[in-house]
């Protein structure tokens, strides 16, 4: 099984957690689409989702597919637990 920690956005950069869930799914979407491997649609997908706790409504903290990924260049990705 092949999964990813979230991105360790700084706490003080979370404003609200609402569409995070929704941005995590399409980031994977677009990745697919895109025709990438597993591990980079889940890089999108957290990097989606990091952006979009950003702002407090469900969708202004999303950003560009290249804005989201220089996000996931930015910050490290908190530990995957080996067992799930």
């Amino acid at each position: 099984m092949t999964g990813q920690g979230s991105l360790q956005i700084p706490p003080d950069w979370v404003v609200g957690t609402n569409g995070a869930g929704d941005a995590f799914a399409a980031g994977y979407l677009f990745g697919l689409q895109e025709g990438w491997d597993t591990a980079e649609c889940l890089r999108m997908a957290s990097a989606a989702a990091a952006a979009c706790l950003i702002d407090a409504s469900p969708s202004a903290g999303l950003r560009s597919a290249d804005e989201c990924l220089e996000l996931s260049l930015a910050f490290p990705l908190r530990d995957f637990p080996d067992h799930l």
